[in-house]
């Protein structure tokens, strides 16, 4: 059949499976009655690339039927090779499938369905907020999810989706990973990926180019990590998912900066040992690159025995619940040997025909007839019977092998062990184009390595030139940023100098009278006076002097001699201070802001001259520069464009290179999964048909 490339909608899907008996190949489904919806149509869950209907069958099983909305990649080869592993490993959580190339008819043409077992149960979140309050189960399901994720890990695969919707939990706590679309199993190296997964359980960025046995890693930790928090406090549920909705403690924007993530931080630092510890460990391994987390590490259980459960010998390629369902690879033989009907004995081998029987007889009985004529005392009797019965021997011994059913068994061990060197020459092939590739892969590698390596050094050695380059022009800058400092400073200076002299002919005016200062009269005044202290400018404060006896009272004049004045004490000596600190305050805020625009004019004519010179030159290497900037910048490009242009014309063989050897890869991986299918049909074969032995043919052509 050629499969179409458009594929019905959910909508065309839908109207078919409203009459069962005419769309389905398979006869379970024939008969099968569908879950409906409010209007009576046939109830459909719709997913990334398929609409799933649940039905029933007539004898009560359930089923889940996935009808496929777009075309996905080397189906037939991924769903075959899922399907052989799982039937090895037989965990406890897969769920049965069966993959029917052409399982649906919609407007008279053929589309692949794939038929699975329908589980009755709870995703993740709806059991956690079901069963939250109920530490025991929750530790139970916590223990169940990293057995899992070890099955996994031992058989080599991933499942690629691993989230609420694809966890399903049954009512007795059984755990169930559904939905295979995205797994990854060996031997699907080098096809691209079904899925990228639920963003609340991937990591930020995770891309098609992100597939292989490892791609679990990440999410096997977040929800194991997430489980063990639950368990040691359910009251983080409510916490930190009160919408009880499809994540668990943390969402996607938590795993996109968990530096900042306010659950995370709640996490951290939360009153439980060990929450706090699981945190920790979430915050150290989840940021790391996809390639660096390691395998979810599960401890020892305390008195748990590990057995190892030993993988069943499969009969054929393809697992028993898929053959006849899905087409058998190309160059595959068909079975020589039928089965016999049940109740019914298969034949060890089949008769020699009635000639050679009796010429069996005929040669078994020579050595009767030599021992009688030995008995009878004929001459040479007992040479007479080891003649006979060696070229008895003999002759059988050409028969048996010629015997159909011998020649056979003969060409069926052949056929085996050209098979099992079919195998070995594929696995050869397989393993040839597997190292071609990683020697590619390393060779690009290098030559991207030293790629970036010259572009880096091209970009360094140019950045030193232009630094040099612009050197002069910096040395200008820093003279002009100094010639503008010392402008500033001149001002200062005499703006400075302006307010001291504003400060000090305003005291110099202040002068000390009974009006002004309460509680000093004019003898007071002349005694003050007579000390030399007659207007505020003459002192610069009060010093007191406190010994055994009263306080002194000592004045500071402003020639920075102290003075005692008769009457005055420590109260009115405060007054008079306090007279003096209000003047100058007073004169402060009357003080100039500015110095005058002709002294302003002044400063400026001293050094505009100097800044003339400096901007003329700065102006002049400016020039000087940009040319010589824009001449290196013409050179970095035009180097970065060689280095970009060898780097291209280096990379094409090996892109050409990666094109044919992808194709050699699929190429190899089919030719080493029809060869292993070949050599399984070829043990299936040989032991149905059972080597005859030489004395069953003897016996067998003596009894006729």
């Amino acid at each position: 059949m050629t499969t179409p490339h458009r594929f019905p909608t959910g909508v065309q899907y839908q109207e078919a499976v409203q009459h069962p008996e005419q769309c389905f190949s398979d006869p379970d489904l024939r008969s099968a009655s569908f879950e409906r919806m409010t209007m009576g149509l046939p109830k459909a869950i719709s997913g990334n690339f398929a609409s799933v209907f649940p039905m029933t069958t007539s004898g009560g099983h359930r089923y889940a039927v996935k009808c496929f909305t777009r075309q996905v990649a080397h189906q037939l080869q991924r769903y075959m090779l899922i399907g052989e592993h799982l039937s090895k490993l037989k965990p406890r959580w897969a769920t049965d499938f069966q993959f029917l190339s052409d399982g649906i008819l919609v407007d008279s043409e053929r589309y692949p369905i794939l038929r699975m077992d329908w589980v009755s149960g709870l995703t993740l979140t709806r059991w956690i907020s079901n069963n939250i309050n109920q530490p025991a189960a929750l530790s139970g399901l916590t223990q169940r999810f990293d057995e899992l994720i070890a099955d996994l890990v031992a058989a080599g695969m991933a499942h690629g989706d691993l989230q609420d919707g694809n966890l399903l939990v049954a009512d007795n706590g059984r755990l169930h990973l559904v939905d295979y679309d995205g797994m990854y199993v060996p031997g699907l190296d080098g096809l691209p990926p079904g899925e990228v997964g639920h963003p609340d359980y991937q990591p930020p960025g995770r891309s098609q180019a992100d597939y292989g046995p490892a791609m679990d890693r990440f999410s096997a930790w977040l929800i194991s990590l997430s489980l063990k928090m639950l368990v040691a406090d359910p009251v983080l549920w409510d916490q930190l998912n009160p919408g009880h909705d499809e994540y668990l403690l943390l969402n996607r924007s938590d795993l996109a900066d968990l530096t900042s993530s306010r659950r995370i931080a709640m996490l951290v630092s939360h009153r439980d040992a060990e929450v706090r510890r699981l945190a920790h460990i979430a915050r150290d391994i989840l940021p790391l690159p996809m390639t660096s987390i390691p395998a979810l590490a599960i401890p020892a259980l305390p008195g748990a025995s590990t057995q190892a459960a030993a993988p069943t010998a499969a009969t054929s390629g393809i697992p028993g619940w898929m053959r006849g369902h899905i087409p058998e690879p190309a160059g595959a033989p068909g079975p020589s040997i039928a089965p016999a009907p049940p109740g019914q004995a298969q034949p060890q081998h089949n008769t020699p025909a009635r000639s050679l029987t009796w010429l069996v007889r005929m040669l078994a009985a020579l050595p009767l007839a030599a021992a009688a004529g030995a008995n009878w005392g004929l001459p040479a009797g007992l040479a007479g019977i080891i003649a006979a019965s060696v070229i008895v021997t003999v002759t059988v011994w050409a028969l048996y092998r010629r015997d159909p059913l011998t020649r056979t068994f003969t060409e069926l061990r052949r056929a085996r062990a050209r098979a099992t060197a079919g195998v070995n020459r594929a696995a050869a092939d397989l393993a040839r184009v597997e190292k071609n590739g990683a020697a590619v892969e390393r060779t690009a590698r290098r030559l991207t390595s030293q790629h970036a390596k010259k572009r880096t050094s091209v970009q360094v050695a140019f950045d030193r030139r232009r630094r040099q380059v612009a050197h002069q022009e910096e040395s200008i800058d820093r003279q002009l940023a100094l010639l503008r400092s010392r402008r500033q400073q001149e001002i200062s200076r005499r703006l400075t100098r302006l307010q001291q002299e504003h400060v000090r002919s305003w005291l110099s005016q202040a002068a000390i009278n009974a009006n002004q200062l309460p509680g000093v009269g004019t003898q007071l005044a002349a005694n003050l006076a007579a000390a030399g202290i007659r207007v505020a400018s003459d002192f610069s404060g009060i010093k007191y002097s406190r010994g055994a006896g009263p306080t002194s009272i000592y004045f500071q004049l402003a020639s920075g001699r102290l003075v005692h004045v008769p009457g005055i004490g420590e109260v009115k000596a405060r007054r008079i201070d306090q007279w003096r600190q209000d003047q100058v305050a007073t004169a402060v805020t009357k003080q100039p802001s500015a110095i005058p625009v002709p002294e302003l004019q002044v400063i400026d004519a001293q050094f505009a001259t100097q800044e003339r010179q400096l901007r003329d030159e700065h102006s002049l290497v400016t020039q000087q520069v940009a040319g010589q900037v824009a001449a290196i910048k013409h050179e970095l490009d035009a180097a970065l464009a060689a280095a970009d242009k060898q780097q291209r014309i280096e990379q094409i063989p090996i892109d050409q290179r990666r094109t044919e050897l992808a194709a050699q890869l699929s190429h190899a991986h089919s030719g080493h999964l029809a060869a292993k299918q070949h050599r399984l049909d070829s043990d299936n074969r040989l032991a149905a048909a059972r080597r005859p032995t030489f004395r069953s043919f003897v016996g067998s052509a003596l009894r006729g």
